[in-house]
């Protein structure tokens, strides 16, 4: 029993510091932290033989939260996928601290009504339910989380001319569009369904707007140190320039790429777009019946991960010349 209540308290000191990190808006770290802990329960749990059925239920459901939380975060362009929130990882954390007390809390999440793909075969063990009326959803949920990228994973997505952010643009209020061309990794070859996830951050780390992510890049021997992204798509940054500018705002690129041996997307690296580089951007007029460009070619270093941003732990990824290569539009948000 001492050796369950060690593991109880690392799970519950582990979930605190994931949700502490998810509502500080350190995606990448508050996915990874999710996930390991979600595999840290399945693994584990089964082994704890002093649980009770009921016990390992609510386990069992917490794993797929953090799975499915994990997953929210980290596939951004995912817009079916709005749940759990943050605020239920709250409760869910209130939860594990309560599962071994004489009077659990209720589980809160109705993770059977969150969209998941169907027929995913999980290869992590996991503790075998019983009331398959009330526990099948979670589980199927569960485990098709901790696929993570998956089946989907393996597909690229159909084309779209833009990548939108949630906000809505304002009419007379100048915006910023980012057509990635491609990034520079000595090993390019190797990456499995490579992206790149845009978003901006202020100076005090807080996000500005939801993250967006690229289509699938692709690799080509022409070019065999670069991984190119489609020309025909570019990610409309959500907060006006007056906004960025007011909130000393910065755009941060993370390549992302999917580990098949760990089932899960990892981040790389990242670069780093800051406000005097993005006012070098010229603004054409005479834009016609929709909005005013000009756009500017520009070559952004890479860093180590994790993404930093404070952008105070800042550190070259590489000596080598390679670099993430992006246009950047100006543009004068009309009505029409």
């Amino acid at each position: 029993m001492e050796e369950l209540k060690k593991r109880h308290a690392s799970w519950c000191k582990n979930l605190q510091r994931a949700v502490e990190t998810d509502g500080w808006g350190q995606v990448v770290e508050a996915v990874e932290a999710y996930e390991r802990l979600a595999v840290q329960l399945t693994q584990e749990t089964p082994k704890c033989h002093e649980l009770s059925k009921d016990q390992a239920r609510t386990l069992e459901k917490v794993a797929g939260a953090l799975d499915l939380r994990a997953k929210c975060l980290s596939s951004v362009t995912d817009g079916e996928r709005t749940s759990p929130t943050k605020e239920d990882m709250e409760e869910v954390l209130e939860v594990l601290c309560s599962a071994l007390s004489a009077a659990p809390q209720v589980f809160p999440a109705d993770l059977g009504n969150v969209g998941r793909p169907a027929k995913k075969v999980s290869t992590v063990q996991v503790v075998e339910l019983e009331d398959a009326d009330e526990d099948d959803n979670l589980a199927a949920a569960a485990a098709a989380a901790r696929a993570l990228a998956g089946d989907e994973g393996s597909k690229q997505r159909p084309l779209a001319g833009v990548l939108r952010g949630a906000g809505r643009r304002r009419p007379g209020e100048t915006y910023f569009d980012a057509e990635i061309c491609k990034i520079g990794l000595k090993d390019a070859s190797t990456y499995t369904n490579p992206t790149i996830v845009v978003s901006v951050f202020d100076r005090d780390g807080r996000a500005m707007g939801e993250p967006v992510e690229t289509l699938v890049g692709s690799f080509s021997a022409a070019e065999p140190q670069h991984i190119s992204f489609s020309p025909s798509a570019s990610v409309q940054l959500e907060p006006s320039l007056t906004d960025m500018e007011e909130r000393g705002a910065a755009v941060f690129f993370e390549f992302y790429h999917y580990k098949p041996k760990k089932r899960k997307k990892s981040c790389r690296c990242w670069a780093l777009l800051e406000m005097d580089e993005m006012g070098e951007v010229p603004l054409s007029g005479g834009g016609g019946a929709g909005s005013s460009t000009s756009s500017s070619a520009l070559v952004l270093e890479l860093y180590q991960k994790p993404m930093d941003p404070k952008r105070k732990r800042i550190n070259l990824f590489t000596v080598k010349e390679l670099y993430l290569h992006l246009r950047l539009s100006r543009r004068v948000h009309d009505e029409a």
